[in-house]
């Protein structure tokens, strides 16, 4: 790709409540507060649900100080039928009409236009405009993608937040990189993106030109340009990354859980970031969520089976509390082969916290009232078995954290190969009743559908 400047930065707009528009960096005052959206995809009900939780129309016609900030990738990737891209631009582009100095839209990777094309290819706008337009679709696209080419790339608080679609850019020195951004620039604000293990900026699988951004490289970012914290999109997590970059989602690909994200913009950040920033989940005042905080009620049984050919070899059964799973519980995979006998030994009581597990471990805990599911150790995936949505894979290196509803969670399946094991869930009045080698079965063609490995 040819890198080159871009046009010199626009005249500064100021917005009557004090926005400031500086070509393609938006500031905003110290005061007030703002709704972060991440990725929708065109998860359009998704969309509708947060403005319905948040009532944000309503608290702007109260006169609230109020903003919407979403991180881009509006559209794309549709696979239900209630799902629309188009659905999508067209609730958001109302919004920015109807709501010019408080609904901010920034550019993601699937707006990112380059000599006339948007850089993410094939993706499915143009067969959802042709559907709806017919012949006419192509002048429509190019409407849009002009649209797509004036957005603005990052938004700067007040008290020291950056958002951004992706991650720090190489090139940034100073703000005027992002005033009047290069393509160097745009290309990896909006594709670089955080990883865990990487320490400064390292090749991203990508593509040419585009990295995955360590703790080092961010803090040495957010120093430079004497900020806090920043917020991005793009990599369908929710998570934070050493206390200094946070993720948000709004969209359940891959099976994450929708979220979003409320700044106060009036309180300056004197310790951690979390001070100013809240989250906020999709479904996270189902009666899961309204659990007494801290008792000791059983929440889950769990009982473990060490899959060894076609036996499954039953550990004594467990019981998850509200408590222990506030703190966090570690489950993991046995590394050994065991004979056709129940599993003992130092700290299995103690939910398997033992030293022979390291190949690998999940972590689960209790988080705004959804469990989080954390793949830890080895590469080797864990699978998140629900009852209700496409059941999850976990990867170190690939999506290594999901949330979800306890009224959804059946199950987890640890490791691969022969000495597999299957962690079940049951809810403490839940009588057990499956046949044990029709669920092994069931297991086990489950397992292969999702790693594509024999046992």
């Amino acid at each position: 790709m040819t890198l080159s400047r871009k046009r010199k930065s626009d005249v500064l707009m100021l917005y009557e409540n004090g926005v400031e528009v500086n070509g393609s960096l938006v500031k905003l005052p110290l005061k007030g507060k703002a709704i972060v959206i991440g990725d929708l995809h065109g998860r359009v009900k998704v969309l509708e649900e947060i403005l319905k939780k948040t009532n944000f129309e309503e608290r702007i016609k109260n006169g609230e100080n109020l903003y919407l900030i979403f991180l881009g990738d509006y559209g794309d990737r549709p696979e239900r039928e209630e799902d629309s891209s188009l659905e999508v631009l067209k609730k958001v582009a109302v919004l920015k009409a109807t709501h010019p100095q408080n609904v901010i839209l920034l550019k993601g990777n699937h707006e990112h236009v380059v000599n006339g094309k948007i850089s993410i290819q094939p993706h499915n706008l143009p067969s959802e405009l042709e559907k709806t337009f017919g012949s006419e679709w192509e002048k429509h696209y190019d409407k849009i993608k002009e649209v797509f080419k004036n957005l603005p790339l990052a938004v700067k608080t007040g008290n020291g937040i950056i958002l951004m679609h992706g991650g720090p850019a190489t090139s940034v020195k100073n703000w005027n990189d992002y005033e009047n951004p290069s393509e160097e620039t745009i290309l990896q604000t909006v594709w670089n993106e955080h990883d865990k293990n990487s320490d400064g900026f390292k090749k991203s699988y990508r593509g040419e030109g585009v990295y995955q951004v360590g703790e080092k490289a961010t803090r040495d970012f957010l120093k430079k340009l004497d900020l806090k914290a920043m917020i991005v999109g793009h990599n369908h997590k929710n998570e934070s990354f050493w206390n200094a970059a946070f993720s948000v989602n709004s969209n359940d690909i891959n099976g994450s859980t929708p979220s979003w994200l409320e700044i106060n913009l009036e309180k300056k950040i004197n310790g951690k970031p979390e001070e100013v920033i809240k989250r906020h989940f999709i479904g996270e005042e189902s009666e899961a969520g309204e659990k007494p905080v801290g008792k000791e009620e059983p929440v889950f049984n769990i009982q473990t089976f060490i899959i060894n050919g076609a036996s499954k070899i039953p550990q004594r059964e467990h019981v998850l509390t509200w408590k222990k799973l506030i703190e966090g519980v570690t489950l993991g995979r046995f590394s050994h082969t065991i004979p056709n006998l129940p599993v003992t030994g130092e700290g299995v009581e103690d939910h398997f916290k033992v030293g022979n597990i390291s190949r690998n471990q999940v972590e689960l805990k209790l988080e705004n009232g959804l469990l989080s599911i954390e793949h830890k150790a080895s590469t080797t995936p864990t699978v998140v078995l629900l009852k209700k949505g496409p059941d999850i894979k976990l990867e170190k290196n690939g999506v290594n954290k999901c949330f979800v509803n306890l009224s959804n969670l059946k199950g987890l399946i640890l490791g691969e190969g022969k000495n597999t094991v299957k962690v079940d869930f049951n809810t403490p009045s839940e009588k057990k009743e499956e046949d044990a080698a029709l669920d092994f079965k069931s297991v086990a063609e489950t397992h292969k559908k999702l790693t594509k490995k024999p046992f």
